[in-house]
């Protein structure tokens, strides 16, 4: 799990979040409201499938174009259950939040592919992402 995300607000723009992705390499960064809850997610490709693709002006703000629909995890979610919802969910990217649902961090595909000692679980994983369904 990654700790201590770059996050941002539903307020800060498109170009923004484009420009805070660049300067840390990163295609993802998670939305927060006041709190520190978890409200959205952004990535690279919401970016240019949704605004950039749309010519859409990137002074629009990132809520204009995140993801809210979000799977999350506890802090206590072991590897195996977190790599099952990204299975299921198809999705590359997953949440954890603390018991105060405040954002505690991120498991990354990447993650599991250089932390999982079973191999059986990588693939089941990256096949459950991957499929077209």
């Amino acid at each position: 799990m990654t700790k201590n995300l770059k996050c941002l607000k539903p307020s800060d723009t498109i170009l923004d979040s484009a420009k805070n992705m660049a300067s840390i390499n990163v295609g993802v960064i998670p939305i927060i409201d006041d709190t520190g809850k978890p409200i959205g997610i952004l990535t690279d490709r919401d970016i240019v499938v949704k605004a950039v693709a749309k010519e859409m002006d990137v002074k629009n703000k990132v809520s204009d174009i995140m993801t809210t629909k979000l799977v999350v995890v506890d802090e206590d979610t072991d590897l195996t259950e977190a790599c099952k919802k990204m299975h299921d969910n198809q999705i590359r990217r997953l949440l954890v939040v603390g018991k105060d649902g405040k954002l505690a961090g991120l498991v990354a595909l990447k993650d599991i592919a250089l932390k999982s000692k079973d191999d059986k679980i990588k693939l089941h994983t990256l096949q459950g992402v991957s499929e077209s369904r």
